[in-house]
C-alpha cells in the first residue's frame, strides 16, 4: 500500500474549517491586542469579534487576559501551529 504525507493545508480550507472570519481574527492576534484593536484591524464590530475571540479561545487557538477594563488577546502556541501548518512553515 502507498501512502502520501498529508499536504499543508491552504488558507482556503483553515477558513473553510473555522470560517474566514475567525481566520482574519486569529491572523490579528499573532500579536497581542484588545478586543477593541482585533475589530478595527478585521473590519467587524467589537461585540463580534469578542465572540469570535471567545470560539477561538475554547478551541485553544487564543488566550485572552483581562487587564483593567480591556481584555488582550494572544494567539497560541496551537494557533501557531495551525497557521504554520497553513503556510507550510
Amino acid at each position: 500500500m502507498k501512502t502520501s504525507k498529508a499536504a499543508a493545508p491552504s488558507e482556503s480550507a483553515v477558513a473553510r474549517l473555522i470560517g474566514e472570519s475567525r481566520l482574519m481574527v486569529l491572523v490579528a492576534a499573532q500579536q497581542p491586542r484588545t478586543t477593541s484593536e482585533l475589530a478595527d484591524a478585521c473590519f467587524m464590530s467589537a461585540p463580534s469579534a469578542s465572540r469570535h475571540a471567545a470560539v477561538l479561545r475554547e478551541a485553544g487557538l487564543i488566550s485572552s487576559t483581562r487587564c483593567g477594563q480591556t481584555v488582550v488577546h494572544a494567539m497560541t502556541q496551537l494557533g501557531a501551529l495551525l497557521l504554520c501548518g497553513m503556510n507550510g512553515c
